[in-house]
């Protein structure tokens, strides 16, 4: 049997951060204090058996990664916080009744720093608008959060105080502020030239879900395309591509277009309101463009597994978040379980393009439905034939058409504005109809909640399965 050296185990970045994130788990969810103990009986073993077989020492390498992962949960652990609270935070998310404060002084008995997250759960009543990076002050009622790394979660249905502190104090500076103004004048602006759904059009383009109205926004979580109108992994994918497409055309040289690329991105994440999933997304972008620009070769799963070690590091308890789990297994699963199926599909259709869209669509979805099923208790059946086909080529001509018309307000061309924006108006229009029609497809959704030793089980397969389709290969 030929070495295979794509094989999965020789992608050391992936295997790193999954061992990284199993000592995690372990630590968080069994609570095994013994830990400590291992972890120093796993250094004194590295240095005890380095000299014995690779592959042996591959393990330890392996054990004592999960210890590092465990332990520094210990370090990131934070107390609960429960009762009438007042909290001063960063904001680091924010979705339509969500906000995420990181690095919260609570005022209790006294004001006090806490390391953690503070969740902020906004009633209906309640309007707000803060930005990531915002500083925000709260009152109100702090009960124990579900989710692990949360020093408590606040209801503020009945206190409605919640509000941003002036903007000297917004730790980001100047720069970010400017960013939010620039964000703020497009959103108005599209109000003024996007007639009827202006409020699409601000979510898709800028990441800002606060103006889509209720019964709207039941009628997007009802037909999956919940991803569609939340800026993602996906968004910065189609950015990037349109990107490279214009400076292709355009001629530019290879390295200047990896660093327009990579300037680029980065300005999208900035506009985009620095959302988690974009950040992610962004950053794997923008890394495998340095490797490229610096003429280094690098797997797409290393740079996956590097990101994701180093979003762990930061703060280890984001991999209970669903959005951190839907990014990373969605790609992992873009990147591993696409060649399998473009073998399988290439058989029977030679095409190459039309096989190799359907094995990428057919891999994603494999990927992300257990773990969907798990967090949201549903399988979006209607959604998954109009995501493998109308879905994105209609979300690239939106974006097209979105980030001209951007472009447009900026250098400030009045005329070609507004017919830009009736233009995306009618096909958000027609998007909006057939999200619309997937919603009440009969049995277009499927209330399944799977455990978490099933979404396990799955996961394990099919690495278990990856692995030996590139061995056999």
């Amino acid at each position: 049997m030929v070495n295979n050296h794509n094989n999965i185990l020789h992608n050391r970045s992936f295997i790193l951060a999954l061992a990284f994130f199993i000592g995690i788990a372990l630590e968080v969810v069994l609570k095994i204090g013994i830990l400590y103990l291992l972890f120093l009986i796993g250094i004194a073993s590295i240095f005890t058996l380095i000299f014995l077989k690779k592959a042996i020492f591959f393990i330890l390498i392996l054990f004592l990664t999960a210890l590092v992962g465990a332990f520094f949960v210990n370090i990131h652990r934070v107390e609960h916080i429960t009762g009438r609270v007042k909290a001063v935070g960063t904001v680091v998310y924010t979705s339509r009744r969500t906000v995420v404060l990181k690095s919260v002084e609570i005022f209790r008995n006294r004001w006090e720093s806490t390391y953690g997250k503070c969740r902020i759960y906004i009633g209906k009543r309640i309007k707000i608008n803060v930005n990531i990076g915002d500083s925000v002050y709260i009152d109100g009622t702090a009960t124990s959060s579900n989710i692990p790394g949360d020093i408590c979660a606040v209801n503020v249905y009945e206190t409605r105080q919640i509000g941003n502190l002036p903007s000297d104090n917004r730790i980001f500076g100047v720069f970010f502020l400017k960013i939010n103004e620039l964000r703020g004048h497009f959103i108005s602006e599209f109000k003024r030239l996007i007639p009827h759904y202006s409020f699409l059009a601000s979510s898709i383009l800028l990441g800002d879900r606060m103006e889509i109205p209720e019964n709207v926004y039941s009628v997007i979580r009802r037909s999956g395309f919940i991803h569609v109108f939340a800026i993602s992994g996906m968004h910065v994918m189609i950015f990037a591509a349109i990107i490279f497409a214009a400076l292709s055309f355009l001629g530019i040289p290879r390295n200047e277009k990896y660093i327009t690329m990579i300037a680029s991105i980065l300005f999208f994440i900035f506009l985009t309101g620095f959302s988690i999933p974009t950040i992610r997304a962004g950053f794997m972008a923008i890394l495998m463009l340095l490797m490229r620009l610096l003429d280094r070769s690098v797997k797409a799963i290393d740079v996956i597994g590097a990101v994701a070690l180093a979003f762990m590091l930061a703060d280890p308890y984001i991999v209970f978040e669903a959005s951190f789990q839907l990014t990373f297994i969605g790609t992992i699963a873009l990147v591993l379980l696409t060649p399998i199926f473009y073998d399988w599909i290439s058989r029977s259709i030679p095409h190459k393009l039309i096989s190799e869209y359907l094995a990428v669509i057919l891999a994603v979805n494999t990927g992300m439905i257990p773990i969907i099923s798990y967090h949201f208790g549903v399988i979006y059946f209607g959604a998954i034939p109009l995501n493998a086909t109308v879905v994105p080529m209609l979300l690239s001509i939106l974006l097209e058409m979105g980030f001209v018309l951007i472009f447009l307000l900026f250098i400030h061309i009045p005329f070609l504005s507004i017919i830009f924006g009736y233009a995306l108006d009618a096909f958000l229009n027609v998007f909006y109809y057939i999200t619309y029609f997937t919603a009440h497809l009969p049995k277009g959704i499927v209330n399944i909640r799977m455990n978490i030793w099933a979404v396990m089980c799955i996961y394990i397969t099919l690495l278990t399965l990856v692995y030996i389709y590139q061995e056999v290969k």
